[in-house]
């Protein structure tokens, strides 16, 4: 009777219950900030539910709270639920959320779908974060940086040695008719629709390597395209063929205002350490194919990391007992990531929203942005991309410790061949968890990230009002190519330092229940306009502690 009194009792606290999650500059509650392999949900531990507080040297304070369900039978075999809901208290946050605002709490969902698995196909539909590759810290295509955006997920096992996945993602629902006008949409309280199609194939030589080719298309408008709809089509193909087609825009078609993007990742590694990383050639409207049109800047996008853990060497060295215990759980990863100047831009009248305003209002007081114009570009974690933007790139390198680290699974994409052969692993569990880390991420941040706007489309000739500019003044046309050139950070605006202190432990179980407490310590130094006169620099710490309830 007093067990069942106590499980009745720790349930009903877990139900209005987050765990550390960070809501970063902009307090947007769908921005996570990733740990590494710090998280603690492996195999079943995946219920939990949190209440969580976070305080600041800045006066930011916030009470938040999540729980996460998964109901569904075990392994690969059929039907199964994923819930999240959220809740956060803020007296810095003013807008957000799906539910109506109370004072300053505010509700959100998570990751909300429905799934189907067995051993050959796994698919999901509904709100759920998706990433674009085997990344610890950032990917470039998607990145669940974003939050839960609402999908569906085929990813299908074709042979031991190929795998595909199918991503037909709505960033933002369509609302009223298509009009390239942005300003006028607006107006009316309407905004055009957004989303992201990827078609992604993994090749897999040998069971330790995978290579992975994307075609993904970012387009606006109308949400159901029927060009990129199509599973068979090659988006590439497609938007070098638009130029033939009539009523481009203001159609159903409405291939034109679409954005070409190409991808390749790979991992490398097996029993203990990995090697990964991620190439994006961002082609806008499939221009390199139409050799009549100028040359663009290159505009392209890297990841390179690496993982490495102790139980690699431990199987080698053979140290004493209590060495080895401790070696075996210890593990570094590291990772660089980097963009160019003009990744994900196009043209001012069809911007992708990738990177926040805050940034071109606080930097550019040549060119100020109006606010109707910053709440127009605003939104809540519907933007994909690598996390800082375009111009941009951030190195992350942490050390950490946790006794269950040879049964914790990479931080992945979980392509189906992944999900397969995990299958046939014993799926065991310690009985009482700790983990410890140290991560540090230095980033900078470049000139000219102003999404609404791209400074080089209206540079360039063909984006010219004059179509029959000559802006070389050869007396030729046709063969101007962009006065700007691929560039990597030539003039860095803000430099900012990341260092993380991260703890967690399981205190006590009672059956299935665990309850636990993790804590994280952040010291953030941001230095604005580094390396000149007016360079200022400011600190904020921040504390996070929270209560945490598993299940399983």
């Amino acid at each position: 009777m007093k067990k069942s009194f106590l499980l009745i009792i720790l349930f009903t606290l877990a139900l209005p219950i987050f765990g550390i999650i960070d809501t970063n500059d902009y307090y947007d509650i769908n921005l996570i900030e990733k740990n590494g392999t710090f998280n603690f949900e492996s195999y079943k531990r995946s219920n939990h539910s949190y209440l969580f507080g976070g305080f600041d040297t800045n006066g930011y304070t916030e009470i938040l709270g999540r729980m996460r369900l998964n109901i569904g039978p075990p392994e690969l075999i059929g039907f199964y639920l994923v819930s999240e809901i959220l809740f956060s208290n803020s007296d810095k946050r003013d807008a957000g959320g799906e539910f109506e605002k109370t004072g300053n709490t505010m509700l959100f969902y998570g990751e909300a779908y429905i799934g189907f698995k067995n051993k050959w196909t796994s698919v999901k539909f509904g709100f759920q974060n998706l990433i674009s590759s085997d990344a610890i810290y950032h990917r470039l295509l998607l990145d669940d940086y974003s939050g839960p955006i609402f999908a569906l997920r085929w990813s299908q096992l074709l042979s031991r040695y190929v795998d595909m996945d199918l991503i037909y993602s709505f960033i933002r629902p369509h609302q009223g008719e298509w009009s390239p006008n942005l300003t006028t949409l607006y107006k009316k309280g309407e905004l055009y629709g957004k989303s992201l199609f990827v078609k992604k194939f993994n090749f897999r030589p040998l069971p330790w390597i995978r290579i992975g080719l994307s075609d993904s298309v970012y387009f606006l408008g109308e949400n159901f395209n029927i060009w990129f709809m199509n599973p068979f089509s090659i988006y590439f193909i497609t938007l070098s063929l638009n130029k033939f087609y009539d009523e481009k825009f203001g159609s159903g078609l409405n291939t034109g205002a679409s954005d070409l993007k190409i991808g390749l990742d790979f991992q490398i590694g097996f029993n203990g350490w990995r090697v990964y990383g991620e190439l994006l050639v961002d082609d806008s409207d499939a221009f390199f194919l139409m050799f009549k049109y100028p040359i663009f800047p290159n505009r392209i996008g890297a990841v390179l990391g690496g993982e490495i853990r102790g139980y690699l060497f431990t199987r080698y060295l053979k140290p004493p007992k209590a060495a080895e215990f401790f070696l075996k759980n210890l593990y570094i990863n590291f990772e660089y990531a980097i963009t160019s100047k003009y990744v994900y831009s196009r043209d001012h009248v069809c911007n992708y929203e990738y990177v926040r305003e805050e940034y071109q209002k606080a930097y550019d007081p040549r060119n100020p942005i109006s606010q109707t114009e910053l709440d127009r570009v605003q939104r809540v974690g519907n933007f994909i991309g690598y996390m800082y933007g375009n111009n941009a790139d951030s190195i992350d390198i942490a050390v950490g410790w946790r006794n269950d680290l040879e049964r914790t699974k990479d931080y992945g994409a979980e392509y189906q061949t992944d999900v397969y052969y995990d299958s046939f692993k014993k799926k065991k569990f310690v009985d009482r968890l700790f983990k410890f880390q140290l991560h540090y991420r230095h980033y900078r941040l470049g000139d000219e990230r102003n999404i609404v706007a791209p400074y080089y489309m209206n540079e360039h000739y063909y984006y010219d009002v004059d179509p029959d500019l000559d802006s070389d003044g050869d007396g030729v046309k046709d063969n101007d190519t962009s006065n700007r050139e691929t560039e990597f950070l030539r003039v860095v605006l803000e430099e900012g330092n990341i260092f993380d202190i991260n703890f967690y432990s399981d205190i006590f179980r009672i059956t299935r229940f665990v309850v636990g407490i993790e804590t994280k310590f952040n010291f953030h130094w941001r230095t604005r306009l580094p390396r000149t006169s007016v360079e200022s620099t400011d600190f904020v710490f921040r504390w996070e502690i929270a209560s945490v309830i598993t299940w399983f």
